[in-house]
């Protein structure tokens, strides 16, 4: 599945689950490795999942969760995606 599936997927995003790792999240929010994992301890970031022994990924739907919540706050009268 691909970014351009997942983003003609319903609003409640809870249909589509899927990991990412940290070279599709940086992609999909535009941000670093260092700036993700300075807003996940200050807790304005969905942490990681820890899938095995120094694995770890984001669960999709938390991620664009997120996304759409940074949209709304911008904006609350304006929904760009």
């Amino acid at each position: 599945m691909t970014i351009q599936d997942v983003s003609k997927a319903k609003h409640t995003n809870k249909e589509v689950i899927r990991f990412i790792r940290m070279p599709e999240l940086r992609h999909l929010i535009g941000l670093s490795r260092s700036q993700i994992y300075k807003m996940i301890k200050e807790g304005h970031f969905p942490s990681p999942i820890h899938l095995s022994e120094g694995t770890v990924a984001w669960c999709l739907p938390d991620v664009t969760d997120w996304m759409h919540a940074k949209i709304t706050r911008a904006n609350p009268t304006v929904h760009r995606c």
